[in-house]
Parts: structure tokens; C-alpha cells; sequence
């Protein structure tokens, strides 16, 4: 009797010690599961919070782009060197080139100026730059800009000349042009020409503007 008892006294302590070790591995392994759980979802979180930061930088990149492009596109008078075709400038006078060509010295522009309006122009000299579209342009655009400066899409001419225009430009009527613009070679990528005058005199009726 004696020695049964001392072997159930024995046998007590471990058998508590060996279901105390059970509930502790249990534990650390519940713990190791939430703690990944945990884990998981912080880099879930993470990355979804990154990624929503990505498109929403990308998302203003595009609209600065977009604005600054349309408000470029306001400010000039831009034509393309399309031969044949009448193009109305902001300004409210058309240009038409006759001829396009790239030579040696450059790009080779002949064409008329045209009046829609109802006043003559005289001592005309128009100036014209070839520029590369703002599209073509966005990741050097991208990298020139900063947090307050955005590039202006006229500092990547190419080259420019002007050319003085003979004669009075009368209302309904155009005047020829030529012009050869150094610098500017035939490539894949498509130019825009911005024109503008300067020096010019109005005439509207009998009086002088």
C-alpha cells in the first residue's frame, strides 16, 4: 500500500508537467499563427498602401502632364509640316505650306500666309521654331520638373529661323514665304512648328493700329 502510494505521488507531479508542456506548445504555436496572421497582414496593408500611393502619384503625373501640355498648346501657334493643307493659328491668320523638304542646311519651308481678317499687315516677319511634340517629350519632362517647376515644352526646340515677308497682307489675301530652319534633320519622331510675327504693322480701314 505504501508503495503504491508513493508511486501515485510519483506519477502526479509528471503526468501535470507533461499536460502543462502540451498547453505550452499548444500556446506557442497559437501565438506563432497570430503573430503571422499578424505579420501577413501588415505587409498586405503594406503593400496595398504603397501600391494606392504608386497610382495616386502616377494619377497627379498625369494631369500636371495633361495641363501643362494643354496650356502649352494655348499659348502657341503650332502648326505641322503637312504640305497642302491651310492651318489657322491662334493668332487668327492660316499658313499653308507648298513645300517640305530636309535638306543639308536644314528643313526647307515654303508656303503663304494668309489674312482672314479685315485689316492689312505690312513689315511682317515671322518667326518660326520646330519643336518635338510634348508627348514624345514626357520623360525628359518628367525628370526635368520639380515640386514648382514645370518645364516649358518650347525649351526643346530644335532649331529656328524667321523670314521677312514682302508686301502688304491684305485682308482675304496671303503673301508668300520661304524659309530654310538649320539643325532640323528628318527623324521617326513628328515636329510641330510654332509660328509667330513680329515687327508687323496694322492697318484696319483708314486708320493705323
Amino acid at each position: 500500500m505504501d508503495t503504491a502510494l508513493t508511486e501515485n505521488q510519483l506519477q502526479a507531479p509528471a503526468d501535470r508537467l507533461d499536460r502543462l508542456e502540451k498547453r505550452y506548445r499548444r500556446l506557442v504555436v497559437v501565438c506563432f499563427g497570430v503573430l503571422v496572421l499578424i505579420l501577413f497582414s501588415l505587409v498586405v496593408t503594406a503593400w496595398w498602401l504603397w501600391h494606392q500611393t504608386k497610382s495616386l502619384r502616377a494619377s497627379i503625373l498625369d494631369l500636371e502632364f495633361s495641363q501643362a501640355a494643354s496650356q502649352y498648346a494655348k499659348s502657341e501657334s503650332l502648326a505641322s509640316p503637312d504640305v497642302g493643307v491651310i492651318q489657322f493659328l491662334n493668332n487668327g491668320y492660316s499658313i499653308h505650306f507648298d513645300t517640305v523638304r530636309y535638306t543639308q542646311e536644314g528643313l526647307f519651308l515654303s508656303g503663304r500666309i494668309g489674312n482672314p481678317k479685315e485689316l492689312t499687315l505690312s513689315t511682317i516677319t515671322v518667326n518660326f521654331s520646330v519643336r518635338p511634340y510634348p508627348y514624345s517629350m514626357r520623360s525628359k519632362w518628367e525628370k526635368d520638373k520639380t515640386e514648382f517647376f514645370y518645364p516649358y515644352f518650347g525649351g526643346y526646340e530644335i532649331g529656328s529661323a524667321q523670314t521677312s515677308v514682302s508686301g502688304n497682307l491684305m485682308g482675304g489675301f496671303t503673301l508668300p514665304f520661304s524659309v530654310t530652319i538649320p539643325n532640323v534633320k528628318q527623324t521617326k519622331d513628328p515636329i510641330q512648328i510654332a509660328v509667330a510675327f513680329s515687327g508687323e504693322r496694322y492697318n484696319y480701314i483708314d486708320g493705323q493700329w
